[in-house]
């Protein structure tokens, strides 16, 4: 065993090294080399055991390194791979109309029509003599009507788009969210004046508007007109009007 054999030299040389001086050559009879070389045998022993568990571990670090490698090589080959292509999103799913109509346009014509239909579902129109009760007690509703669908709104929005109307005027196309950010209906137009109007003016469209301000109607009683879709009722013109007075973001 060339390796024992060099462990065994090496060991006796560090003895003879740092030995006492004179303690080899007081005692170099047979027994004491015999207790030397037992000695030295035994701390090759112990040496063999310590470059077995170096080799075991040096081993073992080299395996954990090839892994390392490898994840390394794999990390880095994922990030040169493009990510595959991600579906659009869906659209936001539109919320019921609220029932309420002061919570938009939509829902005060949608209340507005279900009143009338209540009111004069039965009338003939065809018949003169409904007809002219007709209208005559239509202009009364209308007027009624008029008085209590006009009061305050407190909206949460997006602005589509906006114009500057000068005089602290702007018209705007706004889109009306739920609490969950779900869109009512489809945009509506408002008048945005004061300060609010710069507000509305600058927003941009991702951002959302909290805008308050009024909202009412005018129905316009014409013989000459007929039921169609967005009116009221037969002989109904029908105009919401929306003012924002004050707009703030969230």
């Amino acid at each position: 065993m060339p390796r024992l054999f060099m462990l065994g030299v090496l060991s006796l040389s560090l003895v003879a090294a740092f030995a006492p001086a004179g303690a080899l050559a007081q005692d170099d009879s047979p027994a004491a080399l015999r207790r030397t070389i037992d000695q030295q045998a035994e701390r090759i022993a112990e040496l063999e055991a310590l470059l077995e568990r170096a080799n075991a571990k040096i081993a073992d670090l080299t395996e954990v390194n090839r892994t390392l490698r490898e994840t390394i090589r794999k990390n880095v080959n994922d990030a040169k791979t493009p990510a595959p292509a991600q579906p659009d999103a869906a659209p936001d799913t539109p919320a019921e109309l609220p029932a309420d109509p002061f919570a938009s346009p939509e829902s005060m014509r949608a209340a507005l029509a279900q009143a009338w239909q209540a009111e004069f579902a039965g009338v003939d129109l065809n018949d003169e003599a409904q007809r002219r009760r007709y209208l005559r007690d239509v202009r009364r509703w209308a007027g009624k009507a008029q008085r209590e669908n006009r009061g305050p709104i407190d909206w949460r929005v997006h602005v589509v788009s906006a114009r500057d109307e000068g005089r602290q005027t702007t018209s705007a196309q706004v889109q009306i969210l739920t609490d969950d950010n779900r869109p009512v209906g489809e945009p509506v137009g408002v008048t945005v004046t004061g300060r609010a109007a710069r507000t509305v003016l600058s927003a941009p469209a991702d951002a959302v508007l909290e805008l308050t301000g009024t909202i009412s109607v005018i129905l316009t009683v014409d013989a000459r007109l007929r039921a169609t879709e967005g009116q009221t009722g037969d002989y109904i013109d029908t105009v919401i009007e929306t003012t924002i007075t004050s707009a703030r973001y969230e």
